[in-house]
Formats: C-alpha cells, structure tokens, sequence
C-alpha cells in the first residue's frame, strides 16, 4: 500500500479524483435513462480505471520537505546511495523495504530519507547533536571508514520506542561520502 505524504502532489490527487468522478459518470449513464456507445462507454472506464494506479504513482513520488524548509531540494545533498543491507530493531518498524538513503544537510540538523526501488520516499528522518535530539529525532551512534566505497552507519533514536537503524550503504562515491563526513563532523562527534 502507498502512504501518501502530507504534501503529496497536488496536481495529481486531483486527477485521481477527477478519474473517479468520471468513472462513476460513465457507469452511472443507464441508470439514468442517457443513451449512449455501451461499448465506448466500457472502453473508456477501463482506461480511466488502469490509469489510477499511476496517477497514485506520480501523487506519492514526491519528496516531503522538513518542517521550515520550502524546497529539500535546494539544500546540500547526496545522491540516491543504495543499501546493501539494513538491520532494524526497536519497538516501532516504520519501514518494510529501504533499497536507497538519500541525505540533505542544513546547519545543525541532516534530514534522512528512505526509499524503495519505485522511488517512494519514507521520510524525512531528523539526525542531530545527541544531546540536542528532541523525542522522534535520531543521533548517529557510529560511522565505520569509508572502505571500497562502503560505509556502515548506526542511526540511534533519542525515543527508546523508534528503530535503530544500522546500514551498510554501498557504491557510496567519494563526494557523497566527503558532503556526509563534512555535515556529520558538524553535528557529532564521532571517533
């Protein structure tokens, strides 16, 4: 099932409504009394019906900005960085899948998102200083060296409720790696 985030693209909710409407127009036809192209008329809501799943597609691919940030984009950031392998463990599992992290970097806070291979974004995760991590933020617990362009990193909660993520991050390039070091370095104090 696709979660929709709160800014979600608009343009395509609309759509989906918009289809729907359509769809229960032409259906509804018969019954009151309109004379038409029975099977124009089918030709079409199947159509129409076949397109939502990529008109919800389009609504859900769009990436959430953080609270006081008008555009994620414009901020430093790294590239999708493929996940080789994640372990989760707490009382609360937000994720089923997590195939990519991508990072944005701001002064004092590094936003983190999750996705899967169709680019559907979970997020973003607040990482900050350990001691400045409000409930539902996270801190960085360890960061291993950068070795044959992968890199380990453990994402702490502050909430003992959220996960604890550790991920293994692979084919992570040596400026997505340096842009991560620089911002973690700011923030934490990592051996």
């Amino acid at each position: 099932m696709i979660k929709l985030s709160k800014q979600a693209n608009r343009l395509a909710l609309c759509c989906i409504l918009g289809v729907f409407f359509l769809v229960f127009i032409l259906g509804s036809l018969d019954s009151w009394g309109i004379k038409n192209n029975k099977d124009l008329i089918d030709i079409l809501k199947t159509i129409l019906l076949f397109s939502l799943p990529f008109l919800g597609y389009w609504a859900a691919i769009k990436l959430p900005n953080p609270k006081d940030v008008n555009d994620v984009n414009l901020l430093p950031n790294t590239k999708n960085i493929r996940v080789r392998f994640y372990k989760t463990s707490g009382f609360i599992d937000r994720n089923n899948q997590i195939s990519f992290v991508r990072f944005f970097f701001n002064e004092g806070v590094i936003y983190m998102y999750f996705s899967n291979f169709l680019r559907i974004y979970e997020g973003p995760f607040y990482i900050k200083k350990k001691n400045e991590a409000d409930f539902g933020m996270f801190y960085i617990h360890s960061l291993s060296n950068y070795i044959n362009e992968e890199l380990t990193l453990e994402i702490t909660p502050k909430n003992t409720l959220d996960p604890h993520y550790k991920l293994i991050l692979r084919n992570l390039i040596k400026s997505d790696y340096d842009l991560m070091k620089r911002y973690i370095n700011k923030i934490d104090e990592i051996k």
